[in-house]
Parts: structure tokens; C-alpha cells; sequence
């Protein structure tokens, strides 16, 4: 297996930045939730207590009603004789009001209401009366239904969720992280994650050339003032080869000697075109850079260059060469690997030597550290 040396990847600490950036806003938002769930908690908890004295008086007069009613059936026809008072009473009170033009509107009104008044404070002073009259059984059945109700309604069990529900929660990152990086991305974070995925695939591949060959990833060839960022550099025994990696799919169109090309995407009815930079002359300037580098420091190699389209879904077939571009940079496709692995092996002109092999050694040591 061939030896393998990684420089430092930009665009990989890109795509993990932003990975990292999700997760602390991700992280954020799940604890700013659960802050806003404890302040509804403590808004439910106190507005409940508030409503206690109210809800133990209901239940408590409903009980004795209850009761009462049970006990004591001739309180049944009590209560239907004041409510008949009560009704009487204000069919009364309206007919006055009606009857007499000389009165005022609100006068009327005013009129009413107190007789409604009235027939309800007699409603309720005949009710009392009655209550001092009833036995000692039924009071102390009050007495015990208003105990249970105090107790039940204090305890509040089922009717508030307990805090811990709350405190006990954890953010759990190793499963946010996941889900991030399984996230569908969009924008340029696409572009570099494709670009990275193809490149990984690439290395996996020509991995499989023999422990006589050094292959360096991401390293950076700086020549004259300006610096090429490499995706793969296989170092055999004869020469150095440089491999473009594109993970493209779909039709590309154009010819191999021009500066632009375009990708070719069907969806649906509708072709999107999108033009990009020539890979052919990408890894030219890539190559010129490498050889002047190696040169610069007396390493002799004959630096070669070839493309590679990792995507077993994209097609060459629209590809022109008119002007044989390809006679010095030859293109590969997934299913050519052996014929890749042959080309940057292969004896062509010239041999390399070890120093070659140091130079980039040493290259991609002092940019992993960096």
C-alpha cells in the first residue's frame, strides 16, 4: 500500500467550521427552549397557587351539594321553591319597569337588578339556615370531603408538570453532530463538501498503489509569489504525477483546450448549464508550478499531470479534443483506474530520486503542523 502524506486541507477545516458553528447554534437554541420552559413552568406553578383557595371553595361547595342533595332529598324541593321566588321575583321587577313610563331607563334597570339581588341573598341566607339545622353526620362528611379536597388540590400531583422534567434535560452532541453532518447542504458549503468527498474517494483508490509510492493530499506548491493548492501528488519510483480530482455528474460539453467548460444537468424539463474552469488547465498551472518548485531546490523529477473524475455519473462523450489536449494531460474516468494507477507508476521520461521525495516530505510536515 502506498504511503500516504496529508498537508493541511482548507477547505476541510471550512466545511468543519461551519459544522461546528450549526452545532453551537443548534446548542443554543435547545437551551434557550429549555429556559423558556422553565419560565412557563414557574408562571404555571404560580398561577396555580393563586387559583387554590379559589378551586378548594368550588369543590368544596359542590361537595356539600353533593351532599346534601343525597342525604337530604327535601332540599331538592327547598331549592326549587327560592329558585321559583327568585324567577318570580324578577319577572316582577321587569313588568314594574315596563309598566312605569315615568321611570328612567336606568332607573329600571337599577331596579331590577336589586330585586335580583335580593332573591339572591334570600336564596343563600335560606340555605345557611338550613345547614344549621342538618345533623352532625352530615357535617362531619363536609368536614372530610373538604380535607381530601385541600390535600388534593395542595398536592397538586397531575396538574403541573414536576421541575425535574426540565432540569434533568441534556444536550446531546454527539447526536446533533450527527445530524448536521448528515444535513442536506446547499451554496458553496455543497460545492466543498462534493469536492472533499471526491477527494477522499481518490485517495481510497490510488491507495492501493505499492509502498514505493508517496502520495501527499491538500499540499501547497508555492512558486514565484503565488501558491497552487494540489489534490493529489503520487511521487513513484519514475517520475511525480499530479491528479485533478473532480467529483462532477451529469454532460460535460466543450472542448479540453478551451479555459471554460460546461457541466450539463437535466431536471425535469428544464437543463441547467453551469460553466466552469477547464480541470485540464487547472492542473497545468498546478504542474508548472511543482517542476519550478522541485527545480528551485534541485530535486530532479519529471513532473506529469492527469485528471480524474471520481463520479461514476458523469459523462465525457460531448468532450472535443481538437487540439490534443489530452496528448499531455490525460483524462480518466471510475471505471479507467487501472489505467490511472499504470499512468502514474509508469516508466516515462526521466527518473525520479529520493530527493524529490524529501522535498515533499518535508513540504507536507511543515503544513500539517501549521
Amino acid at each position: 500500500m502506498a504511503i500516504i502524506h496529508q498537508g493541511k486541507n482548507g477547505l476541510r477545516e471550512k466545511l468543519n467550521n461551519y459544522y461546528e458553528d450549526r452545532l453551537q447554534q443548534k446548542k443554543r437554541i435547545f437551551y434557550k427552549q429549555i429556559e423558556e420552559q422553565k419560565e412557563s413552568y414557574a408562571r404555571r406553578v404560580k398561577n396555580y397557587r393563586k387559583a387554590i383557595p379559589v378551586r378548594i371553595l368550588v369543590l368544596a361547595a359542590i361537595t356539600g351539594l353533593i351532599v346534601l342533595l343525597v342525604l337530604q332529598p327535601e332540599f331538592i324541593g327547598s331549592l326549587q321553591n327560592a329558585a321559583h321566588d327568585l324567577v318570580t321575583g324578577w319577572e316582577e321587577s321587569l313588568g314594574d319597569a315596563m309598566r312605569s313610563q315615568m321611570m328612567k331607563e336606568s332607573e329600571g334597570i337599577g331596579e331590577i337588578l336589586l330585586n335580583l339581588l335580593l332573591a339572591l341573598l334570600s336564596l343563600i341566607a335560606g340555605v345557611l339556615l338550613w345547614l344549621l339545622r342538618v345533623s352532625s353526620g352530615v357535617l362531619v362528611l363536609l368536614i372530610l370531603f373538604g380535607v381530601l379536597a385541600c390535600i388534593a388540590f395542595f398536592s397538586g400531583k397531575g396538574l403541573i408538570p414536576p421541575e425535574k422534567y426540565y432540569l434533568d434535560e441534556k444536550f446531546d452532541e454527539a447526536d446533533a453532530r450527527e445530524r448536521i453532518q448528515n444535513e442536506s447542504l446547499s451554496g458553496d458549503m455543497r460545492i466543498i463538501k462534493v469536492g472533499l468527498d471526491g477527494e477522499e474517494k481518490a485517495l481510497e483508490l490510488l491507495s492501493r498503489l505499492g509502498d514505493d509510492c508517496h502520495i501527499y493530499t491538500n499540499l501547497m506548491i508555492p512558486y514565484d509569489g503565488k501558491v497552487s493548492e494540489t489534490d493529489i501528488i503520487v511521487a513513484a519510483p519514475h517520475n511525480v504525477t499530479i491528479v485533478e480530482v473532480k467529483n462532477y455528474q451529469d454532460d460535460l460539453v466543450g472542448d479540453w483546450s478551451d479555459e471554460h467548460i460546461v457541466l450539463e444537468a437535466e431536471r425535469g424539463d428544464t437543463t441547467h448549464r453551469n460553466e466552469i474552469y477547464n480541470p485540464v488547465r487547472q492542473v497545468a498551472t498546478h504542474a508548472y508550478r511543482l517542476s519550478n518548485y522541485l527545480r528551485e531546490h534541485n530535486a530532479s523529477a519529471k513532473v506529469n499531470r492527469c485528471v480524474f473524475f471520481v463520479n461514476e455519473s458523469v459523462y465525457l462523450n460531448q468532450m472535443k479534443d481538437a487540439n490534443n489536449a489530452l496528448g499531455e494531460c490525460p483524462v480518466f474516468e471510475r471505471y479507467q483506474l487501472e489505467a490511472l494507477l499504470e499512468y502514474v507508476r509508469g516508466q516515462r521520461k526521466g527518473k525520479s530520486d529520493n530527493q524529490a521525495v524529501r522535498l515533499l516530505n518535508a513540504l507536507a510536515s511543515e503544513q500539517a503542523a501549521e
